[in-house]
């Protein structure tokens, strides 16, 4: 009563349990390949199954992508032939040409691949065929870093999508590998920009929009347990829908696209290698997961009034969590359980030191909600050491009831989450990565607390500050969290900063500061900077 695709021509084998009523395992035999066989029961099964349970109002399918040209296939183009008998399986072979610009150039010059003609210069078809730098951060979660391009862009640790609606209802995250990252393609062709212009065109329904969290990195990187790490970051609300690139599992949806490359089709060459797909090749992918979504009713109206709504589950049962950051979630929760409740807002100051504009931003902060938390930036990396820091922070906010100061461990504004903070003299001409400190706090430390809120000062002065402001406004709201951005308080038109206040104190100019810091602050850095 349920189809179960393998993909392979020849002999599939299936055990099936009956009480369970469930593939327990299945086994592929190619008859046409003689000695190739795999096991069809995907190891990411207990995650994917678990993940289904944890969340009831996200749908999960897997996703299959379109086969290569396997090699007893006859109605193929002489493109397809070329490929198959260079054995080109994978892109090593491009890489090697992208090392030899020269014979890269000619291949690009005498349009000697059909696919040659999609790109508008030749470093457009070598930027597409490379991949961004990308990091790992401690939970396994790869995140690209900012790069721009006329080929591929990458934002906020994922590639772009073109043609992202403003006011969506819903979300379709896409996690896989380098064909559904788009590998060879530019950002407009990607599989995950065509689904939206597919869903965008659609008369009916314009209230999706895509994210393509899937990663091209090469080598073991694009194993299966990074795709899981990344499954486990996505900022999931109800009624979303998740397509994750990965083998049939008995009881989740699959989208299973292995035969549309199966000739006679209607898209040309789809083919860049025996692995890759052309621009055409991602419009089969986009147009199979559309008509997916259509036959299967996704894009009915009875929809459950919490849609939208954000998701947060007990991330404690996560085995590959870091040790120390489960640690300092289950401090944060023991804290919330006896102390907070909601509506809970958020603050994340150095106090470098604590001044009259810190002080105001508080009290702005505090008109918005029932309770604040104020962290303070724990890493020793400032010109006035931690333990002074918090303390003046305490002892300026100690008249205020609501707000409540705590340190902020290592996973807000660190060394290990965001260095360059550290480093932001020398950094004023750069663009900044700051997604990896963002996405940790509202993935992690925001849920622990209850906070729907998070606050900041206006960046007047600081380039790398500005980018982080910029990277709250656009990532947190994903996450369920208003982000508000407050006016900086200012004396004599000028907005008071700390770095004016640490200039005025190592110049021993204490008159001039009476006006900046409050009492506490002023006899502290009268000691630090004595006559």
């Amino acid at each position: 009563g349920a189809n179960y695709g393998t993909g392979g021509r020849g002999f599939n084998f299936f055990v099936f349990d009956k009480e369970k009523d469930r593939v327990v395992d299945a086994f592929w035999y190619d008859t046409y390949d003689i000695g190739k066989s795999q096991h069809r029961i995907p190891t990411s099964e207990p995650a994917l199954m678990a993940f289904q349970k944890n969340y009831p109002g996200v749908t999960l399918c897997t996703l299959i992508t379109p086969r290569g040209i396997p090699k007893y296939a006859q109605d193929v183009t002489p493109y397809e032939n070329f490929i198959r008998n260079k054995h080109l399986e994978d892109a090593q072979w491009m890489f090697k040409l992208i090392e030899k610009k020269s014979e890269w150039k000619a291949i690009y010059d005498k349009k000697m691949f059909p696919f040659c003609s999609d790109y508008d210069t030749f470093d457009d078809f070598c930027e597409a065929f490379t991949a961004p730098p990308s990091q790992v951060d401690f939970n396994g979660v790869r995140h690209f870093l900012d790069h721009k391009s006329n080929a591929v862009n990458t934002e906020n640790g994922i590639r772009v999508t073109i043609g992202q609606p403003k006011n969506p209802k819903r979300t379709i995250f896409i996690v896989g590998i380098c064909t559904l990252f788009g590998f060879g393609a530019k950002d407009a062709y990607s599989p995950a920009s065509l689904l939206q212009k597919n869903l965008n065109a659609y008369a009916e329904n314009k209230d999706f929009i895509v994210y393509n969290y899937s990663y091209y990195v090469g080598g073991d990187n694009t194993s299966i347990g990074e795709r899981l790490a990344v499954l486990r970051s996505l900022p999931l609300r109800q009624g979303d829908i998740v397509f994750f690139q990965d083998e049939p599992i008995w009881g989740i949806p699959c989208c299973y696209l292995s035969l549309m490359s199966v000739r006679p089709h209607n898209y040309g060459e789809i083919h860049t290698d025996n692995v890759h797909y052309t621009q055409s090749g991602n419009r089969m992918i986009a147009d199979g997961i559309f008509e997916f979504l259509k036959n299967n009713n996704f894009f009915e109206d009875n929809l459950p009034s919490d849609v939208g709504t954000p998701i947060h589950i007990n991330q404690s049962q996560n085995e590959d969590e870091d040790e120390e950051l489960r640690e300092y979630k289950g401090k944060l929760q023991t804290f919330y359980n006896q102390t907070l409740r909601p509506k809970i807002g958020s603050i994340v100051m150095n106090c470098n030191p604590f001044t009259n504009g810190h002080r105001y931003l508080v009290e702005q902060a505090l008109k918005y909600c029932e309770r604040l938390i104020v962290f303070v930036v724990e890493e020793d990396k400032s010109v006035f050491p931690f333990a002074d820091r918090i303390e003046l922070v305490r002892k300026n906010l100690a008249d205020l009831k609501r707000v409540t100061v705590i340190p902020s461990g290592e996973f807000i504004i660190s060394a290990r989450t965001f260095e360059e903070y550290f480093n932001k003299e020398s950094l004023q001409e750069r663009k900044i990565d700051t997604s990896l400190d963002v996405t940790m706090f509202a993935k992690e430390i925001a849920p622990c607390l209850g906070i729907s809120m998070r606050f900041a000062g206006e960046e007047p002065f600081d380039n790398v500050t500005r980018q982080y402001n910029e990277s709250m406004a656009r990532l947190l709201p994903q996450y369920g969290i208003k982000f508000v951005e407050i006016p900086r308080m200012k004396f004599k038109g000028a907005p008071v900063s700390a770095s004016e206040v640490r200039r005025l104190a190592k110049a021993k100019e204490f008159e001039k500061l009476k006006k900046l810091v409050p009492p506490q602050t002023l006899q502290y850095l009268r000691r630090k900077f004595p006559k």
